[in-house]
């Protein structure tokens, strides 16, 4: 008994009917609509990105498979699935780490900061309160010069 489905890349765009290979471009000759055409574009479009992700993950499978060929004839013993776990949670805790790093960074003030900062701010009040009376002083003699002109 043979299957009824049939997959999204394995159905002709013109006919509707499925396919017995993938399709290719179309020619104008088989394509009688834009609709058509802009439909097989996408299948093959589907199809060239399905055939990368199954490369890659045959790659990857084949990467793996050899590296486990290396550790079998190496007589190197493979790490256990807690070890694994273990180096994953320290390399998570070690980047989280690293990330916030800079935000416990505040402290409280000791008092020898505190006292020079109230220093800083003392003379610094001194120095406006002079700077204000030398105007007010400037400003009477300005008045006492002014009434006696006029």
């Amino acid at each position: 008994m043979s299957s009824r489905f049939v997959s999204a890349g394995a159905i002709d765009a013109t006919t509707g009917e499925a396919a017995a290979t993938t399709t290719t471009a179309p020619t104008p000759s088989t394509t009688t609509s834009s609709t058509a055409t802009t439909a097989t574009t996408a299948t093959t479009a589907k199809q060239a990105e399905w055939a990368a992700v199954t490369a890659q993950l045959e790659t990857d499978r084949r990467l793996r498979d050899e590296a486990r060929r290396q550790r079998e004839q190496g007589g190197t013993e493979e790490k256990s699935l807690y070890d694994t776990l273990q180096a994953n949670k320290a390399a998570k805790q070690a980047a989280f780490d690293e990330a916030h790093r800079l935000r416990n960074q505040f402290r409280a003030l000791d008092d020898d900061e505190v006292d020079f900062l109230e220093e800083v701010r003392e003379k610094k009040r001194r120095e406006e309160a002079e700077a204000r009376r030398e105007v007010e002083r400037g400003l009477e003699e300005f008045r006492r010069r002014a009434a006696g002109v006029f």
